[in-house]
């Protein structure tokens, strides 16, 4: 069932802000301030990201031209995904070239139908989803808001979705999620976790060393959490869980393909991986094949 608190808050629809600092530009947050507060979340645990990357200013903000784009497209998502309450959106977070929509929603798949089914322009979205299991919605209440100051003075509405307080945000507290360019809209499961590991390694496969080059210059790999999370294997979000993997590498271990040894691991400081999660790796995921 779902919270009626949460639906309550929705149809209330109050806003908050938050501001700070995130990569020396600025870095703001735009979030339904009832939901900081409420427990009853179920119902919604499934938090799913939309990521539109845009040609920035100076200030990494969006032009003019943008914000008109980016803001009838957010009318549109919320006019899909919200009518109902089947999905929620929780805040907006802009930031360096990339806002980012916040979600919680009851049905990933559901989602992500009603997405690919709104109404198209000319070019495509150059957006992005990413999905991730969330159920006591820790990325909106911890990672994004948890070290935000209380209101500090009341701020005048903004249209229809009003702002009733402002909050100052911590530097570098929180940003929006890596960029991949894209223009097709899928599904991709990426905790925050798994990209902070992608980082250490340079994005660089810890198996074969490969990484991916985009046309915007940044480099893509994938995180691969080695005792899967969720059912049936219910593996942990902990960094001794996660490698950094080429596609290629991170289908083979998907698909159970591969046996994995720790001295086959490309190894840099501030990343150990757990002897445990490669034995189950080995013992419950893998299905027959090579050695990676």
């Amino acid at each position: 069932m779902l919270s009626a608190l949460v639906q309550s808050a929705v149809k209330r629809d109050l806003w908050a802000m938050a501001e700070g600092e995130n990569n020396d530009k600025p870095l703001m947050i735009r979030f339904r301030s009832e939901l900081r507060k409420v427990e009853d979340v179920s119902g919604y645990p499934d938090l799913l990201l939309v990521n539109w990357n845009y040609e920035s200013d100076p200030q990494g903000l969006p032009t003019e031209s943008d914000v008109e784009a980016i803001d009838d497209f957010e009318d549109l998502l919320l006019a899909a995904l919200e009518h109902d309450c089947q999905t929620v959106l929780v805040c907006v977070i802009t930031n360096d070239g990339s806002r980012q929509w916040v979600f919680y929603s009851s049905d990933i798949h559901e989602a992500e139908t009603r997405i690919n089914s709104m109404p198209q322009k000319p070019k495509a979205y150059p957006i992005e989803l990413l999905a991730d299991d969330d159920a006591e919605w820790s990325y909106f209440k911890d990672n994004i808001l948890g070290e935000c100051d209380e209101a500090e003075e009341p701020v005048e509405g903004q249209g229809e979705r009003q702002v009733v307080e402002r909050l100052a945000l911590p530097s570098a507290a929180v940003g929006p999620a890596e960029r991949i360019e894209s223009t097709v809209c899928r599904i991709v499961r990426d905790t925050l976790l798994a990209r902070r590991i992608k980082m250490l390694h340079n994005h660089e496969c810890q198996l074969c060393g490969h990484t991916i080059s985009l046309p915007d210059g940044s480099l893509y790999a994938e995180g691969h959490h080695i005792q899967p999370l969720g059912e049936p294997h219910n593996g942990p979000d902990t960094a001794e869980n996660v490698l950094c993997l080429c596609p290629n590498h991170h289908a083979a271990c998907d698909l159970g393909a591969i046996l994995l040894a720790a001295d086959d691991l490309r190894r840099v400081d501030g990343h150990v991986v757990g002897q445990k999660f490669l034995d189950y790796h080995n013992r419950v995921v893998y299905r027959g094949g090579d050695r990676a």
